[in-house]
C-alpha cells in the first residue's frame, strides 16, 4: 500500500499524526519550528494525502490505524515523541496503549475520545455528534460528498468557513469524507478504559481551546481527570482546530513539552 510520509530533519525522532480531514501538510509550520533539533516524521492517516484508503472499510477499528503507525515505530527503531490532533490524537493514544515502550512522550490538542463520553453519560456529547455524523451519512448516500465536507468543516471552524476555503482545499475535503463516518465509528467503537488511559506511564501534555464546539474540550477534560489536572492547559481564544488556525500559538505549547522532556532525559 501507499503511505504518505515526510521524514526530515535529525535527532529525537517525533512523529506528527493529523485530524480528521486534512493530512500530515497541516503540521508544515511545525515541521519548520523543529528543524534542526528533531527529526520529524509526519504521517497521512488512512485516506488521506498520498496513504491508500482502508481496504476493508466494513471492519476499519482504531487498531488498524495504531498498525499504521507502528510499521513506521518500526522503521525509526527508536521510542518517538509522539503529537497528535484532534482523531489522530486519538490514534496517538491508542499508540502509546498498544506500544508502550516505543513512546516517549504524548503532546496532544484536544484528542476526540468521544467513547469516554459514553462510559460518563455525558448525553448532550453523544447526540450532538451523532447528529452531525447522521447528517453526513444521509449527504454521503445522495452522493454529495461537498456538501457533506460543508457539515463537517463548518460544524468544526464556524459557519461560512467551507465558503471560504479555496476549491482546492473543498475538493480535498469532498474526496476524504467518507473516512471521517469511518473514523467516528472507529472512535466510539474504541474499549481503553479511563483505568487503562490513567495507566500510561508517558509523559503526557494537552492543550485544549476555550472557543467554539465544546464536545471536544468536554472528553478532553474527562481524560485530564485521570491523567492529572496539570496535564491539561486551555489555551484562550482557540478552538479546535487551532493546530490549523493558530499554529504559531499551540506550536508553542508543543515545542515547549518536548523541551521538557529533553532537558529531563
Amino acid at each position: 500500500m501507499r503511505i504518505g510520509l515526510d521524514d526530515s530533519g535529525c535527532g529525537e525522532p517525533v512523529v506528527l499524526l493529523h485530524s480528521s480531514c486534512y493530512s500530515r501538510r497541516q503540521w508544515r509550520p511545525l515541521v519548520k519550528q523543529l528543524s534542526g533539533r528533531y527529526r520529524t516524521l509526519a504521517l497521512d492517516l488512512y485516506g488521506y494525502g498520498e496513504t491508500d484508503f482502508p481496504q476493508h472499510p466494513e471492519t476499519f477499528t482504531i487498531e488498524d490505524e495504531v498498525a499504521l503507525v507502528g510499521s513506521l515505530l518500526d522503521r525509526v527503531g527508536n521510542p518517538v515523541h509522539l503529537v497528535g490532533h484532534s482523531y489522530g490524537g486519538a490514534v496517538a493514544l491508542a499508540t502509546a496503549l498498544q506500544h508502550p515502550d516505543r513512546i516517549r512522550s504524548l503532546t496532544l490538542h484536544e484528542p476526540v475520545v468521544f467513547h469516554l463520553a459514553r462510559l460518563a453519560g455525558l448525553t448532550d456529547v453523544i447526540d450532538g455528534i451523532g447528529r452531525m455524523a447522521a447528517e453526513l451519512t444521509e449527504k454521503i448516500r445522495a452522493g454529495l460528498p461537498a456538501a457533506a465536507a460543508q457539515v463537517f468543516i463548518d460544524y468544526w471552524r464556524g459557519a461560512g468557513t467551507w465558503e471560504k476555503l479555496p476549491q482546492k482545499g473543498q475538493r480535498e475535503a469532498a474526496r476524504v469524507i467518507s473516512k471521517v463516518l469511518l473514523e467516528l465509528r472507529a472512535i466510539f467503537g474504541t474499549s481503553y478504559s479511563f483505568e487503562e488511559y490513567g495507566a500510561l506511564q508517558q509523559p503526557i501534555y494537552m492543550t485544549a481551546g476555550t472557543t467554539g464546539r465544546s464536545a471536544a474540550q468536554q472528553v478532553t477534560k474527562l481524560l485530564a481527570r485521570v491523567l492529572g489536572d496539570e496535564s491539561l492547559y486551555f489555551v484562550s481564544g482557540v478552538g479546535h482546530m487551532a493546530p490549523i488556525t493558530h499554529p504559531r500559538l499551540i506550536n508553542t505549547h508543543i515545542v515547549a513539552h518536548l523541551e521538557q522532556q529533553a532537558a529531563s532525559s
